[in-house]
């Protein structure tokens, strides 16, 4: 009688506890995972492999969409050959310094690193050869190092700054302008700004161009 207990009560646990699924970002690989390790940051490991949490879409209806979590194991270069395989996270992320510097953007002591969301649950990259120290942001007219309140982040290593999600798209290195994770060839550092309002992530101009989402759109007058 207790055997039959037994049985049943772990039927059904495994029936009713949500499947997570794994996906080497860009390739549709899903794979079942068990328990993982919480790091920070949207970061997880399980046996020594990292994996990005994000979610995907399951229902179109917005007012029923269901949403199923993501864990990201790969990196994925769209502008890049795809006959190479994009490097796993553990292969590159520094796990003991890896941490947010807003919703879509993390460092650690090596790359900056920039997620682009979706609702097929999005893809993370990062700026290869660019030290992360050397990167600001643009405000307005104004390349500026985020602010982080050390003393406001959860026991999970998460900002909760009121104005977490409000740093621009473009940073920059001083010497060249970068959308995400992408150098822009023909942006100017020195006149480079963002147009529209202040909460504007996308938009941006310089003195010959002008920007939609990291792309040329027109030229200035």
């Amino acid at each position: 009688m207790k055997l039959g207990l037994f049985f049943f009560l772990v039927f059904l646990v495994c029936t009713l506890m949500p499947a997570a699924s794994v996906v080497s970002a860009g390739q549709g690989e899903y794979t079942e995972i068990g328990e993982y390790m919480y790091l920070g940051g949207n970061l997880y490991e399980k046996n020594d492999q990292l994996y990005f949490i994000t979610e995907r879409v399951v229902v179109g209806d917005q007012r029923k969409s269901k949403y199923e979590p993501i864990y990201l194991k790969r990196f994925y270069f769209y502008d890049e050959d795809k006959e190479q395989v994009d490097p796993l996270l553990s292969d590159v992320i520094d796990r003991d310094s890896w941490r947010p510097i807003s919703k879509f953007f993390y460092r650690d002591k090596n790359n900056l690193y920039c997620f682009s969301p979706s609702s097929e649950g999005g893809y993370l990259n990062y700026l290869k050869g660019v030290d992360p120290d050397s990167l600001k942001f643009i405000q307005g007219d104004q390349w500026q190092i985020p602010k982080i309140d050390e003393q406001k982040r959860s026991f999970s290593g998460d900002y909760l700054r009121k104005d977490f999600d409000l740093i621009s798209w473009y940073s920059s290195n001083g010497k060249d302008v970068f959308y995400r994770c992408r150098k822009l060839e023909s942006a100017d550092v020195n006149s480079f700004r963002l147009v529209m309002d202040e909460e504007s992530k996308w938009t941006a101009e310089d003195k010959s161009f002008l920007y939609e989402g990291g792309k040329q759109v027109k030229k200035n007058k």
